[in-house]
């Protein structure tokens, strides 16, 4: 499928992409990474989110969206499931979506003080929340780091808290070191607690992300030694 982006509806949009709704499965949402960010993605780190996403949703499924699709052509394009969320974060999502619009400077600064009461009441409730307590203790122990903007939550239909930005970044560069975003003792350890069937599904998971992992660091320090080679 090709998404004809001017046709689709498009439901959120942050720093790094614009969210669309499936044009033909309502249950799904189409993530289009914005041009900056498709230039430093490359196919292996694409495929890492996957996979990542992947296991993270069967150690936490009620907190993190399920992805169907990670790929890399002309967009860097992202199918995950979709989430019914709360009033609160639907009008805090339009407001920031109108600001990025044009409009006259007092309209705007009307809009901005409104984001911004939003933006801290939800900070406050979300912070002392035990729900997102409890799911910062688990990524922590997975040993993924994950942007904790408070716009990036919300509650579903069945009061679960819900973290939207679910296409996490699998490595990155530190120290002229690429580093993983997970740990993979403490993702053993959680896989321990699944189902006989969802540890399967989860090593097998796991398996795939350290493979590209590997040919990732392999790319990255093969591009430093070139670099190097030509100064």
């Amino acid at each position: 499928m090709k998404p004809n982006w001017e046709n689709m509806e498009k439901i959120g949009e942050g720093a790094e992409k614009e969210v669309y709704l499936h044009p033909d499965i309502p249950e799904k949402v189409i993530s289009r990474f914005n041009e900056e960010h498709f230039e430093r993605e490359s196919e292996l780190s694409i495929k890492g989110r996957y996979y990542l996403a992947k296991i993270l949703h069967l150690l936490t499924p009620t907190n993190i969206p399920d992805t169907n699709l990670a790929a890399k052509g002309e967009n860097v394009v992202i199918i995950s499931e979709r989430k019914k969320l709360d009033d609160e974060h639907l009008e805090h999502n339009r407001v920031k979506m109108l600001l990025r619009g044009k409009m006259p400077a007092e309209q705007k600064n009307d809009l901005l003080r409104k984001e911004t009461e939003l933006l801290d009441d939800r900070a406050e409730k979300l912070f002392y929340d035990e729900r997102f307590i409890s799911f910062e203790k688990k990524m922590r122990e997975v040993g993924v780091r994950f942007d904790d903007y408070p716009t990036n939550f919300g509650n579903d239909e069945n009061n679960n808290l819900v973290y939207i930005d679910n296409s996490f970044k699998p490595w990155y560069e530190l120290s002229g070191r690429l580093r993983r975003n997970y740990s993979v003792s403490g993702i053993r350890t959680a896989i321990g607690g699944l189902s006989a069937d969802k540890q399967s599904h989860a090593l097998n998971y796991l398996q795939r992300l350290e493979e590209f992992y590997a040919f990732s660091k392999k790319e990255f320090y093969e591009r430093g030694s070139k670099s190097a080679s030509q100064k």
